[in-house]
């Protein structure tokens, strides 16, 4: 897993070589970064990569990592949907057992969807809530 705390400084590993466009120091990533799961070290690890510096092969790494970030942070989404929708109204945490009259248009207000795509959205929401539900025990 990559280390944060490796980078101190907030370089990446480096090559005294200049990158094939003469623009610094050739970066090189970590060995695991394709095991490396997603979330705030990985962000910010992806955060300090410059796509530039690096070879070919460690392009096609970050895009698979940027991936995983992409797809961390879409559940993440897909979570605060369901919550936002479960709530009785928008100024308490009481959840009722039915999204909220309100919930499509308050959802679609705060993240700038129609109301088409707030309503497919919320409905997988919801049932990714109900899946990982029936899954824990």
């Amino acid at each position: 897993m990559v280390d944060t705390q490796a980078y101190p400084s907030g370089k990446l590993f480096t090559d005294e070589a200049k990158t094939p466009h003469g623009r610094g120091e050739a970066q090189f990533l970590p060995q695991d970064l394709d095991e490396t799961p997603p979330g705030p070290a990985l962000g910010l690890f992806l955060h300090m990569v410059d796509l530039s510096r690096l070879p070919s092969e460690d392009v096609m790494a970050v895009l698979r990592a940027q991936q995983r970030q992409v797809a961390h942070y879409r559940a993440g989404m897909f979570e605060a949907i369901a919550e936002a929708a479960s709530r009785v109204s928008s100024d308490t945490t009481e959840r009722g057992a039915r999204p909220n009259e309100r919930a499509l248009d308050e959802i679609a207000a705060a993240v700038g969807y129609t109301r088409r795509e707030t309503d497919f959205e919320l409905s997988a929401a919801l049932r990714l809530r109900e899946l990982r539900g029936s899954h824990r025990h």
